[in-house]
């Protein structure tokens, strides 16, 4: 189907990220040759296998995190993207972070590198969603769960010396986090080791 860039874009800007398979939902017998046209001429750019984004959509971190959830479902942004937004780690976080039911993997772009971190199907809870621009929404860790999912896949931390080694601001966190709830989880989570440590964690919270 030989189909102008122009209604390809009107069509299919709406998704802000769009796949092989959106394409030809939209155009029967669209030719996927013509991607890759449109990459060389820098119309589009691909960002993860089957997926792309017009060249011309602001990239900022919300963008990056909608990316996320969509090229590796399912999957939630989680871990220090999470934590740096809700300003609980100092640091700025360079790269996506998620939580994924399927195997550990990494996506790298030209843009952004994208983590994803594996936990049981059990585990996959704890997230709401965002909204990103006037139809879609991001999966985000709440801040409760963004800290015990760090807890529980970085088993290296566990006294005192680690939380301060990564400087978690301990003010921010017992003005956001509910720490009832946070307990809740950590039980559903049904982990001893694990939930030693986050009972190590929450007793340095309030020292």
């Amino acid at each position: 189907m030989n189909i102008s860039f122009i209604r390809f874009k009107t069509e299919l800007q709406p998704f802000v990220l769009f796949s092989v398979q959106d394409a030809r939902k939209h155009f029967s017998g669209f030719d996927r040759k013509r991607l890759t046209e449109w990459q060389k001429k820098g119309y589009i750019q691909k960002v993860a296998r089957e997926y792309y984004l017009f060249t011309d959509v602001q990239k900022e971190i919300n963008l990056w995190w909608y990316v996320a959830n969509r090229v590796f479902e399912p999957s939630y942004v989680s871990l220090q993207s999470a934590l740096s937004y809700y300003g609980f780690i100092p640091e700025a976080v360079f790269h996506v972070m998620s939580i994924t039911t399927k195997k550990t993997k990494e996506v790298d772009t030209p843009d952004v590198r994208f983590i994803y971190r594996n936990m049981k199907q059990t585990h996959y809870f704890g997230y709401t969603l965002i909204p990103y621009g006037k139809e879609h929404q991001i999966r985000l860790a709440e801040p409760e769960k963004a800290l015990l999912d760090l807890l529980y896949l970085e088993t290296s931390i566990k006294k005192q010396e680690d939380f301060n080694a990564w400087r978690f601001n301990k003010q921010v966190i017992l003005e956001t986090a509910n720490m009832t709830l946070m307990e809740e989880y950590a039980r559903l989570m049904q982990n001893n080791l694990f939930y030693h440590r986050f009972l190590k964690f929450k007793e340095w919270l309030n020292a």
